[in-house]
């Protein structure tokens, strides 16, 4: 899937920023702009955008096994997705293409879910799950290391800074 900005038209990606293990991908056309960030094992891609509506293009019709409103469960290819809006938002659409105002809001996050969901229930169950945790948008991350020279043993300490745009977690 490709996700964007109504309107964006740009012919470069810059990097806006990067640490440890994650990056931010900057695309600023004008009057609209979107940037992604993803980090190294984290499912998600949270997106912050400006100028015009979000917009999801998929390669193939997805079959849509939940609809929330603002959370959307597709499958596309064989493949399992949550698309998460902010509260209030909805999605419109059909076909390969899916649009939201994010309700006067500027961020969203997409998520691959685990493979082998076959039912209902399972794609739910994870949905939810990803649901809870998509709206902490990683802006920093870390990883310390400690070496014990006696015991040859190296310790990794990876940490995630968030922005929490939604929920506790």
């Amino acid at each position: 899937m490709v996700v964007g900005v109504e309107g964006l038209n740009v012919n470069e990606c810059r990097t806006a920023s990067y640490s440890d293990y994650a990056f931010t991908a900057d695309w600023n056309g004008g009057a609209q702009n979107m940037r992604a960030t993803s980090a190294h094992g984290n499912p998600y891609v949270f997106f912050s955008m400006s100028g015009g509506n979000a917009v999801i293009n998929f390669t193939s019709d997805p079959t849509v096994w939940a609809d929330n409103g603002n959370v959307l469960g597709v499958t596309v290819n064989g493949h399992n997705y949550g698309i998460f809006a902010p509260s209030g938002s909805q999605w419109t659409g059909s076909g390969t293409q899916r649009s939201s105002s994010l309700n006067g809001q500027d961020y969203l996050s997409v998520a691959v879910l685990p493979d082998g969901l076959a039912d209902d229930a399972a794609r739910q169950q994870a949905l939810a799950l990803f649901t809870a945790h998509a709206y902490a948008f990683v802006t920093d991350t870390r990883v310390d290391w400690e070496y014990d020279e006696s015991s040859a043993m190296l310790t990794s300490t990876f940490t995630s800074i968030t922005d929490v745009k939604e929920g506790t977690e």
